[in-house]
């Protein structure tokens, strides 16, 4: 991939070029499918819905019930749907907004919230891991399925940075920082801190052919041991912050609610995605969700095992539903199956949902 990237081909020579490297790397190529790409997972109503609900004219995504900010995550997600939808000019106004207002000028990585009602907008310099991978997976795709070359060279930018500065060994683990700053052994108490719900596993193997040094695969292995690891309380659910100033055992970080909530309800959506996960891996939030009595995710409190509210949104129903899907062949009730929008991060995480589902799990749907 590099060396088609520093070549600057012809478009029809550099999807050619990728895909002699992948035929190359069958590891990672397992994992990929390039001519998948053309075919589009996220339907133009819904793309238009969803577009006229949360993205601004300039490209801004705007998260209503966060006070109206935009996040870096954020805007990832969008690129990405916007791929999955075929919507190209959306998703290069999404990008436009995203390098030219939230791009950190030192670095190519991302600011991680840009606030409307404060001058400046970016009012915290720190960045979010799973919003640079987001960002970089989706350059990526677009690049790879409109075949332009510009796109994967602003994500092999990112990717490399990503490596170089977010990723380090603890004790034999492969970790992924949060940001760059404010959840290191010197920066919190109980630290490193770490957020699984930041690993992408379905974008590693593309930064495989990037960086085809072992450095995914490490950060897969790690991702799914901390993730066992740290399952605690009732549900064995892992919690949304997690401490591992031991990574043998991992615990919920004590500068956060222990909770298990709208950050770790991604983690079994990304597992699904990658198409390598173990089945034990979803058996906890299996249980949790969709076991006797259970009613769908919800926000659950890991040390008491107190289920402090639902979580009722189809956005999150849809992720629970996937998860039986991809253990028991479960089919996805209509309601969950048909995308309308809600609340800007449950209507995300549905579309998302929906696209993992059809593109791995249709016989469910």
């Amino acid at each position: 991939m590099r060396k088609c990237v520093g070549m600057r081909l012809g478009l029809l020579a550099f999807v050619g070029c990728v895909l002699s490297v992948l035929a190359l790397a069958p590891r990672a190529a397992a994992q990929l499918d390039i001519e998948a790409l053309r075919a589009n997972a996220v339907y133009p109503d819904e793309w238009a819905s969803y577009r006229a609900a949360f993205i601004k004219p300039s490209g801004r995504v705007v998260d209503f019930e966060n006070g109206m900010i935009s996040h870096s995550e954020g805007q990832g997600y969008a690129m990405f749907l916007a791929v999955e939808a075929d919507a190209r000019a959306d998703f290069e106004q999404i990008w436009t907004f995203t390098r030219t207002e939230m791009r950190m000028p030192t670095a190519p990585l991302f600011y991680w919230k840009w606030n409307p009602f404060t001058v400046p907008a970016i009012e915290d310099r720190n960045d979010a891991s799973d919003g640079d991978i987001f960002i970089a997976w989706a350059l990526l795709l677009a690049g790879l399925k409109w075949e332009e070359p510009a796109y994967v060279d602003e994500s092999v930018r990112i990717i490399e940075e990503v490596a170089r500065n977010l990723i380090y060994r603890r004790r034999q683990v492969t970790v992924l920082k949060p940001g760059i700053k404010g959840f290191s052994a010197e920066e919190q108490s109980d630290g490193p801190v770490i957020n699984l719900s930041y690993w992408i596993y379905p974008a590693f193997p593309y930064f495989n052919l990037v960086l085809p040094d072992g450095l995914w695969r490490s950060l897969v292995e790690s991702g799914l041991g901390l993730t066992a690891a740290s399952a605690s309380g009732r549900y064995v659910l892992p919690s949304n912050w997690t401490s591992i100033a031991d990574p043998e055992r991992p615990k919920p970080a004590r500068g956060f609610p222990p909770l298990s909530s709208y950050d770790a309800v991604r983690i079994p959506l990304y597992l699904v995605f990658s198409g390598v996960v173990p089945r034990q891996q979803l058996i906890p939030f299996d249980q949790a969700w969709n076991g006797p009595g259970a009613r769908g995710p919800a926000v659950i409190n890991v040390r008491t095992g107190a289920v402090l509210g639902p979580m009722v949104e189809p956005g999150y129903k849809a992720i629970a539903a996937l998860v039986a899907c991809a253990l028991h062949g479960t089919r996805v009730e209509p309601e969950l199956a048909r995308f309308r929008t809600t609340t800007y991060f449950a209507s995300t995480l549905h579309l998302m949902t929906l696209s993992v589902m059809r593109r791995h799990f249709s016989g469910c749907l």
